[in-house]
């Protein structure tokens, strides 16, 4: 029975980390084309200049 639990809660705390991962590869991508269309403004500024 115990051997049971270790497997769940090993199966949880795996999911756990994976849909952290996914998060935060997510986060890091939309931070991504943030910056991007942040230099775009700021290159449009500069050539306004």
């Amino acid at each position: 029975m115990k051997k049971n639990i270790a497997i769940v809660m090993l199966a949880i705390i795996a999911l756990v980390c994976f849909g952290g991962w996914v998060h935060s590869a997510q986060e890091a991508n939309s931070n991504y084309k943030v910056m991007m269309s942040e230099a775009k403004i700021i290159r449009q500024l500069k050539g306004i200049k």
